[in-house]
């Protein structure tokens, strides 16, 4: 799994399958990447990925960016959190790969 913020705004993964944990933040330009097993999720396998974003200049505050879909039994993901926070969060965005 990896997940790359790519642009002004830091961002971070919440599991809610896995009791919600949390990812490191990960800095603006900066990615983080860390293997995770499978075995959670529902029937199929697949567990929701919350990718939350945090205001670079209200660190306080963070939003929900996008939610997306990951099976650690047969692949892994990475993750991209796009967009500028300008207008308040109005052009975020998540890509994936």
């Amino acid at each position: 799994m990896q997940l790359c913020a790519q642009d002004n705004y830091s961002a971070f993964l919440q599991f809610p399958d896995r009791n919600n944990l949390g990812s490191v933040v990960v800095g603006p330009g900066t990615c983080w990447k860390e293997k995770l097993g499978g075995g959670y999720g529902g029937d199929d396998g697949y567990e929701p990925i919350n990718v939350l974003g945090i205001f670079n200049n209200a660190p306080h505050y963070t939003f929900q960016i996008d939610t997306v879909w990951y099976n650690g039994n047969v692949s892994g993901i990475g993750i991209g959190a796009e967009g500028t926070t300008a207008n308040a969060g109005a052009g975020v965005y998540v890509i994936t790969w």
